[in-house]
């Protein structure tokens, strides 16, 4: 897919390439040498309703007042210091927003500081974040960015009928979700085929890694049922959908899935989502079938999963035009109008 960008000497090409699977291998990375010295980063905490406690990192511009703040949250089997969440809030950073990076329970910084452990189906933890995260930062309002698994549980949030007094009351004025993963079960038998068998054990092993971090939740037998998981499928199987006392990862993922919820959203947002996405295939058909006029689809052939690198021309040089595109997203959303 190619952008025009005009600018004072030329009109430059920026080119999303082709290659969905190995984008998305490369384009962490590549995120390694993407953060900015520009940008002063603190850390801090949260507590939600539970009395769990979430932590993350901020990131702000020196020495300049923020436009909006951006609550922005990670996927599955990372946490807000993996490589391409800092790149992408370095460059929101860059552009004027203070940006918050969450960790869901007990990952990256936050280990032990959290009951249980995270999943599809704790779309409400973001809402108890984002209201915590209120009360220190409140003169500003807010957008919420979900990476992945997280803008299936974004969008389950937003629409979700208990929560919209809240977004209200925490002057969210907008949410993207990138490359969510909505069709769960689908996304999860897509990555026992063969050719994509590297995701499956890169997830798979991450989130044991994970899991077996924490002390707070998680009993013995619980542990060996971790253990004894092969794969992303058998691990919602054999561990997540008991630890939840559900029959089968088919129950868990009808749960908490968001695709239910859509017409419901009552807040502008924008998905983000590529053809040539290698991990979630069914979210396509889900997100064209919705008629919500509040739900705008920012649908590009090429991009991959969180990937969307690509390449400007004539300089060659690469960069990822998702970041861009949740830019002048979140500008849409401050100036109060569709993009």
């Amino acid at each position: 897919m190619v952008h025009k960008k005009q600018n004072s000497t030329m009109r430059k090409l920026e080119i999303i390439l082709p290659f969905g699977s190995l984008s998305t291998i490369m384009a962490p990375k590549i995120s390694k040498k993407a953060s900015s010295q520009e940008i002063k980063s603190s850390a801090f905490s949260v507590e939600i309703s539970d009395g769990s406690v979430l932590t993350g990192e901020l990131d702000e511009k020196q020495n300049s007042q923020p436009i909006a703040n951006i609550l922005l949250v990670h996927g599955l089997a990372s946490s807000c210091h993996d490589p391409s969440v800092v790149r992408q809030a370095h460059f929101l950073a860059r552009k004027g927003f203070r940006v918050l990076r969450l960790n869901h329970r007990n990952a990256g910084s936050g280990k032990n500081k959290a009951i249980g452990f995270y999943h599809a189906d704790r779309s409400q933890d973001i809402v108890d974040a984002l209201v915590g995260l209120t009360k220190v930062y409140s003169q500003h309002s807010w957008i919420i960015v979900g990476q992945s698994l997280s803008g299936n549980m974004l969008l389950k949030a937003l629409g979700e009928a208990k929560n919209q007094a809240l977004f209200e009351q925490c002057k969210c004025i907008g949410a993207i979700a990138v490359s969510p993963i909505i069709d769960l079960g689908r996304s999860s038998k897509r990555m026992k085929k063969p050719l994509l068998g590297f995701f499956d054990q890169v997830f798979t092993q991450a989130m044991k890694a994970y899991l077996n971090r924490i002390d707070n939740g998680i009993g013995t037998e619980l542990k060996n049922d971790i253990r004894s998981a092969r794969n992303l499928a058998e691990l919602d199987e054999k561990f997540v959908a008991k630890a939840l006392g559900l029959q089968n990862a088919e129950e868990y993922y009808s749960q908490a899935t968001a695709m239910n919820v859509l017409e419901s959203i009552k807040l502008p947002t924008t998905i983000i989502f590529a053809k040539n996405d290698p991990i979630a295939p069914g979210t396509l058909s889900i997100i064209q079938a919705v008629q919500n006029p509040l739900v705008k689809k920012c649908i590009t052939v090429f991009g991959g999963h969180l990937s969307f690198l690509s390449v400007s021309l004539p300089e060659m040089r690469l960069a990822f035009a998702g970041d861009r595109k949740v830019w002048e997203s979140c500008q849409d959303l401050v100036r109060g109008r569709e993009c």
